[in-house]
């Protein structure tokens, strides 16, 4: 089995419905956040990834496949997947 046999559909949210709080982790791709769901008053983490990173490191696919992923995974132990978001510079991973 394949990820792209499992036909997964990967919301897309938008960047304004969160707040950013702080910072959680950093790597060399990007940073992990706390944010909070503005709607819902719930709290939430963020990956963000810089477009310019990710391209650099060809790891456009990587990405594709993290949040197919994510997004496929229920367990009680892994945060669930909201979706993504992006804007000029970044991709953001909610969960």
């Amino acid at each position: 089995m394949t990820l792209d046999s499992l036909n997964i559909q990967i919301k897309r949210i938008p960047f304004g419905d969160y707040s950013m709080m702080q910072t959680i982790n950093q790597t060399a791709h990007g940073i992990v956040k706390v944010c909070v769901r503005k709607d819902l008053n719930t709290l939430s983490s963020v990956k963000i990834l810089s477009k310019q990173s990710v391209l650099k490191s060809f790891q456009e696919d990587h990405v594709r496949n993290e949040a197919m992923v994510l997004s496929a995974v229920e367990h009680p132990f892994i945060c669930a997947f909201e979706g993504f978001g992006q804007c000029d510079r970044n991709l953001y991973l909610f969960s």
